[in-house]
């Protein structure tokens, strides 16, 4: 009997194995919303990582987050490396690669602490305007590679993160549309011996 039941059980592992290599090695997780803002105002607000903490469900998830920045204060370079005990958080770091004003935002993440990282994935945001509006979208890719335990993971992917994605979007929203209107340039063009001043919208 307890022949038959070892044997059973390591059929079963060797089924569950097989089956994780039939599942998808790669992960993409995209949500969308659109924001009633130009696209520089909400470029802005993503392109620092330091801005996120108004927006991101992370820092809403665990007010205690610890956040060490690094590199410049916008564009490439800029680096988040978090720490958090809570279980949906963790720890981990983003560096942005790519930014391309008003168009898109790419970056490297890290998940796990320094040393210890567990899976890397490559984030994304594109803005593209819908008349005064401006449709952002915030996506993940990630290899899952050979590990067949990542794969059965990466099956729930979609809804854990997509959720989160869903949640900072519509706080990124709420935030930017909150945000007092851009001021109009101010510019001062000699004119013989006076000054002429023109707003530039």
């Amino acid at each position: 009997m307890l022949k038959k039941v070892l044997l059973g059980i390591g059929g079963l592992l060797v089924l569950l194995l097989v089956v994780a290599y039939l599942l998808p090695s790669k992960v993409h997780v995209e949500r969308s919303i659109v924001i009633n803002a130009p696209a520089s105002k909400i470029f802005a607000e993503v392109n620092s990582l330091q801005k996120w903490t108004a927006w991101d469900p992370w820092s809403k998830k665990d007010p205690n987050i610890q956040d060490i920045y690094t590199g410049p204060e916008s564009g490439v370079g800029n680096t988040n490396t978090w720490k958090s005990d809570h279980k949906d958080v963790g720890s981990g770091s983003q560096t942005i690669t790519e930014s391309v004003p008003n168009e898109t935002i790419k970056s490297k993440m890290l998940f796990g602490d320094a040393g210890e990282e567990y899976g890397e994935a490559a984030g994304f945001f594109n803005f593209t305007a819908e008349g005064e509006n401006t449709k952002v979208v915030w996506g993940m890719d990630m290899d899952l590679g050979m590990n067949p335990m990542a794969r059965y993971f990466g099956l729930m992917m979609d809804g854990s993160v997509g959720k989160d994605f869903e949640q900072g979007l519509t706080n990124l929203k709420a935030h930017v549309e909150s945000l007092p209107d851009e001021a109009p340039a101010v510019v001062e063009t000699a004119v013989g011996d006076s000054l002429k001043t023109e707003t530039v919208n």
